[in-house]
């Protein structure tokens, strides 16, 4: 895998279900996805700054 993480979805004037203004103040991507795990918020948070090996860990874990 290349250097991909989440990206963010193209701007639409639909109703999205969130707000963008919501959320954690830092912006965080879980807060904004409306993730009430505070678990799973943390894991989205770090996706993008977790080493290519630590990520393909965590994805075989949860395909087990």
């Amino acid at each position: 895998m290349g250097d991909e993480g989440l990206e963010p979805p193209p701007k639409s004037t639909a109703n999205t279900g969130f707000s963008e203004t919501g959320g954690a103040e830092s912006g965080a991507v879980g807060a904004r996805m409306g993730l009430s795990d505070p678990d799973l918020a943390a894991v989205v948070n770090a996706w993008p700054t977790l080493p290519e090996a630590t990520r393909r860990q965590v994805v075989a874990m949860v395909q087990q």
